[in-house]
Formats: structure tokens, C-alpha cells, sequence
């Protein structure tokens, strides 16, 4: 036999205030804003519960599904596209990193440093002085050449289709 009860919003924040284990219950007819909860994630272990996708020592791109007592894996990506953007981000930065030789570029001093980065929905490439971009090229030349032989890894890395 199932019972019905009405209660409004205070009752409802009153009740989960005294009672915190009833979360659930309540949750099924109020929201989080109208207990007054902060549902907001504070922190990574917050999300209790993580969904997406991982890359193994293979450079596989692998989907997983991890509860409370797996949380402490934080190298899960929430779609395959942002795991795939990462894979490329690490290939680009060991590409740029050697093309570059010893150079490291200085984001205090007026210096050109050349980047690859979209423009609706294409690459282009242009110069930033003090704006900080993670990968970076001395020359423009390197740069094109970058774009000319890694194009795919550039649109992974932007998640372009």
C-alpha cells in the first residue's frame, strides 16, 4: 500500500536539516536548491560516482564507470572526445618540445612565440607575446610545419570534427 505525504518546502528543508539520511527520499520530489543544499563539488572525491573514459599504458582509449571506492583514479576524462584531446595534447607537447630544441619560451618579456589554435572550426596560426599558451613554437616555420605533418593531432587536440 502506498501513502502519499504533502509537506512544503520548509518542512522539507527541516526534515533533511534533522534527518540528513533521508536525502534520497526527499530528492525524488524536491531539488537540491529548494533543500537548501549545495550540491556544487567541492572537490574531485565529491563526485562520488565518475563516468567516461581513461588512457591506458597503451594509449587506448578505454570507457569506465568508477564508484566511491575507485574515485582516487583521477585521470578519467567525461567523454571519449576530451580523452582523445588529451591523448593529442600529450603527443603535440613532446613534438613541439622537440622541435624546439633547449628553447623555452618566456612569457615575461615581449618575444613572439608562434601558436596553432581553431578558428572556426579550422587551424590557423598566429603569434601570442604575453598571453600564455601551453604549446608553443619558436618560429613560425615550425609551427607550419607542425600543422602540415600534425593536422589530426591539432583537430583532436581542439575536438574538431
Amino acid at each position: 500500500m502506498e501513502k502519499q505525504v504533502k509537506m512544503t518546502i520548509e518542512q522539507a528543508k527541516d526534515l533533511f536539516k534533522s534527518n540528513p539520511e533521508f536525502r534520497n527520499t526527499l530528492l525524488s520530489v524536491f531539488t537540491d536548491e529548494e533543500l537548501g543544499i549545495d550540491s556544487f563539488p567541492k572537490t574531485f572525491e565529491d563526485l562520488k560516482v565518475i563516468n567516461g573514459y581513461w588512457i591506458n599504458e597503451a594509449s587506448e582509449i578505454l570507457s569506465t564507470s568508477l564508484h566511491d571506492s575507485c574515485v582516487r583514479n583521477a585521470n578519467i576524462f567525461p567523454t571519449e572526445k576530451h580523452a582523445k584531446s588529451a591523448l593529442a595534447f600529450a603527443q603535440l607537447s613532446q613534438l613541439a618540445a622537440r622541435v624546439n630544441g633547449d628553447w623555452i619560451p618566456d612569457w615575461t618579456v615581449y618575444e613572439s612565440k608562434y601558436v596553432i589554435y581553431p578558428s572556426r572550426n579550422n587551424l590557423e596560426i598566429s603569434y601570442q607575446t604575453f598571453s600564455k599558451t601551453l604549446i608553443v613554437f619558436k618560429t613560425k616555420g615550425l609551427a607550419e610545419k607542425s600543422l602540415q605533418h600534425h593536422r589530426q593531432l591539432w583537430l583532436d587536440y581542439y575536438m574538431i570534427d
